[in-house]
């Protein structure tokens, strides 16, 4: 009997597949920055506290504290709570993605909640078609989200810099 040889996809192998999956970058970087503003709310508003370990704290927690101290809205802090729900599942289902309606409803919902966008939010969705791929949309997205929490935490002492 010939024994069959099994080929195993290297790490390697899953880290180029990764690279180039625009979306699951995406979601997981820009989840980490939300994340590391988010933090950086939390230090700042117990200055005059013990000093607390924030990653101690899972991330809906430090979404809900932000809504507490009014940094975030609700409407704007369950929203992030769902870019994080997407962020799971693009790190834990291998090829996992969404198509153009998501992503641009996203967007939609971002801007619905009171994400600041320009002319993404006003656009129909076939002109935005015509200028944004669900890649760029995806972008824009965290782009707006990210500095909308960076600038809370800039308004109360944070930092902007990630080095």
């Amino acid at each position: 009997m010939v024994k069959k040889h099994r080929i195993e996809p290297a790490l390697n192998d899953l880290l180029e597949f990764a690279k180039h999956d625009k979306n699951l970058h995406s979601f997981v970087v820009g989840c980490t920055l939300i994340e590391y503003f988010l933090n950086q709310l939390i230090e700042l508003s117990l200055k005059n506290h013990e000093e607390f370990d924030t990653s101690r704290l899972r991330f809906y927690m430090k979404v809900d504290y932000c809504i507490a101290q009014e940094y975030l809205k609700k409407e704007q802090g369950n929203f992030i709570k769902k870019l994080k729900e997407y962020r799971n599942k693009f790190a834990h289902e291998l090829r996992y993605e969404l198509n153009y309606e998501q992503c641009y409803d996203l967007v939609k919902e971002a801007g619905k909640v009171g994400f600041l966008f320009t002319d993404l939010v006003d656009v129909k969705e076939k002109y935005a078609r015509k200028y944004y791929n669900k890649e760029t949309l995806i972008d824009c997205l965290f782009d707006v989200v990210i500095q909308e929490v960076a600038f809370k935490a800039i308004d109360i002492g944070g930092q902007y810099t990630l080095y």
